[in-house]
């Protein structure tokens, strides 16, 4: 894991979080259904959340708990996906769908998953990228 102040790690979480919860507040189109299972629309909660929950699991001390913070991680994850689904049921245009619900836990799952045991997944998102594009040569 890159050596990045937790708390930086803390804010990028609180801010993808809010970021979400901002957007979910929009107003739908109220001519609009969603009731006809858009696919785009799930997999737009499936790698959203899929993201969140890898930048909560990032956060150094959840990530040395091992299974413990990869729990926490999805739990935190799964309610805030759960609030804002019971949450947009209030929003005109809006609707409170089960399936996007399971479409973030997937991604939740999936993400958290996908970091703890593929290596290379892992090594390619702690990339220092600053790192690779120093170059050393006086012109």
């Amino acid at each position: 894991m890159a050596q990045v102040s937790p708390l930086r790690h803390v804010l990028w979480a609180f801010a993808l979080a809010l970021a979400i919860y901002v957007q979910s507040q929009t107003p739908g189109d109220l001519t609009y259904t969603t009731h006809t299972l858009d696919p785009f629309d799930k997999y737009a909660h499936f790698f959203v959340y899929g993201l969140l929950a890898t930048v909560i699991y990032r956060i150094p001390k959840l990530y040395h708990w091992g299974f413990l913070g990869a729990f926490l991680s999805f739990a935190l994850v799964t309610y805030l996906g759960f609030a804002i689904e019971i949450y947009q049921f209030f929003i005109p245009g809006r609707d409170c769908e089960i399936q996007d619900w399971y479409a973030d836990m997937a991604g939740a799952l999936m993400a958290i998953l996908a970091y703890r045991f593929i290596p290379t997944y892992r090594n390619l998102l702690e990339l220092d990228l600053a790192k690779c594009f120093k170059t050393n040569h006086i012109s």
